[in-house]
């Protein structure tokens, strides 16, 4: 399972906002459809599109952090302004 695509367009709406509300910092919570059994050599499906879409807006990664919770691999991304 993979994001829809309004996953990028509903992300790239809240990083505007918080452009348009003086943050410098944005907080995004990625979460992967698929379990960590399978392959752990695939792409996430998804995963670079919201992220180019969010960096599009002059946003830059600057840290990342993984958790895995119930076998769902979830990313914390924390980018700046």
């Amino acid at each position: 399972m993979g994001f829809k695509s309004s996953k990028a367009d509903d992300t790239t709406k809240d990083a505007q906002r918080a452009i348009d509300e003086g943050h410098r910092i944005f907080v995004l919570q990625l979460r992967a459809g698929m379990s960590m059994t399978a392959s752990l050599t695939r792409q996430v499906p998804g995963f670079a599109e919201v992220m180019e879409s969010v960096e599009a807006l002059g946003w830059v990664l600057d840290k990342s952090t993984f958790i895995i919770h119930n076998d769902k691999p979830s990313a914390y991304l924390i980018y700046r302004r």
